[in-house]
């Protein structure tokens, strides 16, 4: 399988005239195959959103390279989704429009193509809220519609950012599984970035982990899980080790 996503010796350092220079992150090298999907684990502060800002294309690295399909990220951002901690949508639009939105902007944009934002609201459930503006929506509805408004436009690549981070327990673990069973129709690439270990190893078919600032790759663990994956791995003891073992490293970086 080839290599999607190429981040060779990345470094990131913030330079400001009168201010001491931030170092985000230093020697960063990930490979992701095609299809793969990625945990990226790390404490709070270790450069994890930066890194993925700079795989969208958002930022530049002070060092390195990052290259998409051997090209690089400033030629192919078409191909990139985002998905951010914040809840983002159009809060003057619909549940439909929001969705329908980037397929509109397409440069080869077809009517047709509008049962792509039906599909995608049936998938994530909210097929009875289509025609509710944002404010009308709860927390997790807002992250599933911002993982359709990602995915509407087939991005090549996923870049999630702890989308579920301010949600209760019980809906992230539906966002979990929401999101693991579209990428499997899909078969994306996915990066998501996350600071809980359980979901990290949920997730992923490997597990990268980062120090804390500046940020190091110190670890890399494949996730031997079978798929399709259900909550009730979680008490496998394939589960339990790993994440035993990530958490011990997790504790001493």
């Amino acid at each position: 399988m080839g290599k999607k996503v190429q981040l060779s010796r990345v470094s990131k350092k913030f330079v400001s005239v009168g201010k001491p220079t931030v170092e985000v992150f230093d020697d960063i090298s990930i490979a992701i195959a095609a299809g793969e999907f990625v945990s990226v684990l790390g404490p709070s502060g270790s450069g994890k959103t930066t890194l993925l800002r700079i795989i969208a294309g958002l930022d530049k690295p002070t060092s390195g390279n990052v290259l998409i399909d051997g090209l690089k990220t400033k030629h192919l951002l078409s191909e990139i989704g985002m998905v951010f901690q914040a809840y983002t949508a159009f809060p003057w639009l619909t549940v439909q429009k929001n969705i329908e939105f980037g397929i509109r902007a397409s440069k080869d944009f077809d009517e047709a193509d509008l049962v792509k934002a039906d599909v995608l609201m049936e998938n994530v459930g909210l097929e009875k809220f289509k025609t509710h503006l944002p404010h009308e929506l709860s927390g997790g509805m807002l992250q599933r519609l911002a993982l359709a408004r990602s995915l509407a436009v087939e991005p090549a690549i996923l870049l999630l950012d702890e989308p579920f981070g301010a949600l209760d327990q019980f809906t992230r673990e539906k966002m979990q599984d929401l999101i693991l069973s579209l990428w499997g129709k899909r078969g994306t690439t996915v990066v998501f970035v996350t600071h809980d270990i359980g979901e990290s190893v949920y997730l992923a078919d490997t597990v990268y982990l980062m120090s804390h600032s500046p940020g190091q790759i110190v670890g890399k663990f494949q996730v031997p899980l079978e798929r399709p994956r259900t909550q009730k791995m979680r008490d496998s003891k394939i589960y339990t080790d790993l994440v035993s073992s990530l958490r011990h490293t997790f504790e001493n970086v």
